[in-house]
């Protein structure tokens, strides 16, 4: 594989008592498990009301935005997501520790429209943008039904339209970009996304609805983000675990103002347009308190991100007990990367070493009062 690799940290930063949009790590005790954060909207304004869960515990937002999620029992990993109805879903895979709490901020993508249809009649509906890249979704004759599948008089469709370009694209976007992709027999990839629709159901009284039928999704490019090619992969949210499931392919039509692709979907998540690269890197991160100490004293729970300076692909993830994470990235470069915790000054990585197919790198996060600056 030629690839082109250039590690370039972003600028030092202390990270006190607010945390970064795309979460952080943190420290202390308490029984069972602790998942503590902030919740906030895409121009960093703090959401209250918002519910968030996993393994069966919720939690509430307060007026700051803040929750403190506590689990019982989890493995090793927990899938928590974040919602409420004004705002789309949101799903993050979070490391916990019995004896140290994993502190993990998201953000919410408001709902772009919502409207009440009549669910027997056919019916199309388009987001409201003002900047003309709506999505849109065509609803079959009865094809909204109740969650138990019975017949329904009244029905409302909300739908959300989220292109590269954005405001928080990468910070805000409903998962991480990791698919699982059936063509290559389940193999985890990532994805380099160009735009994303949301469309969730419910009757006429508020409550969940599902798809009866076939629908059919149309995902808006612009010149600037046009993929340019005839069929596009289609992936959608398996918010069970977090990762993106490779479905069928979209299908351009350049008949339409702004271009689309084109998917028939027989059930509602998040749905997105990507493509995954033929070869990847395995980038191998540790964060540690200190590289000159002996043995190195492991950062559990930090915050980690790597961007890619061309296409819209992020990796994150959030260091395990022994201050790892592993992101698979498509070559080339550059990338950036950054760690972060809250209480810890960002040094910044201090050894990057390349081999065929993987860059090991440590990374220094000081925790703040010790050493200089």
């Amino acid at each position: 594989m030629n690839m082109r690799f250039s590690l370039r940290a972003l600028a030092p930063l202390a990270v006190a008592a607010v945390l970064s949009s795309f979460g952080c790590g943190g420290g202390g005790t308490s029984p069972g498990y602790r998942v503590l954060g902030k919740v906030s909207d895409p121009a960093g304004a703090p959401l209250k009301g918002v519910t968030v869960s996993a393994a069966g515990a919720t939690a509430i937002t307060d007026a700051s935005g803040a929750y403190d999620l506590r689990v019982t029992s989890a493995t090793s990993e927990l899938v928590v997501t974040y919602g409420s109805a004004q705002y789309n879903q949101c799903v993050s895979v979070v490391p916990v520790s019995e004896t140290s709490n994993t502190e993990q901020n998201v953000m919410l993508l408001p709902v772009g429209r919502k409207t009440s249809i009549d669910p027997v009649a056919a019916t199309t509906v388009k987001d409201a943008r003002t900047d003309g890249k709506n999505g849109q979704v065509a609803l079959p004759a009865g094809g909204v039904v109740s969650a138990a599948g019975g017949a329904l008089t009244s029905a409302n469709v909300k739908i959300t339209t989220w292109v590269p370009g954005d405001t928080g694209y990468l910070d805000s976007f409903p998962a991480q970009y990791v698919g699982v992709n059936s063509r290559a027999a389940g193999e985890k990839v990532p994805l380099i996304t160009y735009g994303a629709v949301n469309v969730t159901l419910e009757d006429g009284a508020g409550q969940p609805a599902r798809l009866s039928g076939t629908a059919t999704l149309r995902f808006p490019v612009t010149a600037e983000n046009d993929p340019a090619v005839p069929t596009i992969p289609l992936w959608y949210l398996d918010t069970n675990t977090g990762i993106w499931v490779s479905d069928s392919d979209a299908v351009r039509d350049e008949t339409t103002t702004p271009v689309t692709y084109r998917a028939d979907v027989n059930h509602f998540s998040w749905w997105v347009i990507a493509v995954y690269p033929s070869s990847t890197v395995k980038l191998r991160i540790q964060v540690v308190r200190d590289p000159a100490s002996d043995p190195l004293v492991p950062v559990f729970g930090a915050q980690v991100m790597v961007r890619r300076e061309r296409g819209a692909w992020q990796g994150r993830a959030v260091t395990n007990v022994d201050g790892r994470v592993s992101i698979v990235a498509p070559p080339p470069g550059p990338f950036d990367v950054r760690a972060m915790k809250i209480e810890y000054f960002d040094e910044g990585p201090t050894s990057v070493v390349t081999s065929p197919g993987f860059v090991d790198i440590q990374y220094w996060l000081r925790p703040l009062g010790t050493g200089a600056s």
